[in-house]
């Protein structure tokens, strides 16, 4: 992971580390894996394992957006939890980026840009070409908490390694993210499988 850290901090990224306990209800609306909740935790708000990176980057961009810092690019090696379908706890390992405002600031030589889908999509790729994956390829259809006409997937003989988009704007709303973000879910244990 190294050299995939040298090149997301090439394209413009920061790494962020979040914690892995999380309330069991906020995970639940970014996947669909039984959580593996604490026996003894410490309150509801850090009482199951996240079955998802999202809402850990969610919550670090809106810190961010919060100080006044409205171009953001983060991104997290991590681990996302969930019960198997012996019922046992199961990790994943996952690279998780998020993003927000402007390709580029506005200058005496030009106007200033915003993130858009192909600036993900482009991000994505190059680190999926850091691979030697097979038959990859790309749908235009993402996961259900993302813009529809503003997400997809990319798969590799048939299975999902990245899912990514824009955060729906009802949900941007409920994090209080006063503008559009952009998220990508990669699955390293499937990529590293391969």
């Amino acid at each position: 992971t190294q050299n995939l850290s040298s090149l997301l901090v090439a394209m413009g990224y920061h790494e962020i580390s979040t914690p892995s306990m999380v309330d069991p209800a906020e995970g639940e609306r970014f996947a669909n894996r039984t959580p593996v909740v604490l026996a003894n935790p410490l309150s509801q708000d850090a009482s199951a394992m996240r079955t998802s990176a999202v809402p850990s980057m969610l919550g670090a961009i809106g810190w961010n957006l919060d100080r006044d810092l409205g171009d953001v690019k983060l991104f997290e090696f991590g681990k996302t939890y969930g019960m198997n379908s012996q019922g046992t706890p199961e990790e994943r390992r996952v690279l998780m980026l998020g993003s927000t405002g402007h390709r580029r600031p506005a200058s005496i030589y030009d106007n200033e840009a915003n993130l858009d889908f192909f600036d993900l999509k482009g991000d994505v790729e190059a680190i999926l070409n850091a691979f030697d994956l097979p038959n990859s390829n790309f749908e235009p259809s993402g996961a259900p908490y993302y813009e529809q006409g503003s997400s997809g997937r990319t798969s590799s003989q048939g299975a999902p390694m990245a899912v990514f988009g824009k955060l729906r704007q009802d949900l941007g709303r409920e994090y209080k993210l006063r503008q559009a973000v952009w998220m990508a879910e990669i699955d390293l244990e499937r990529i590293l499988d391969f």
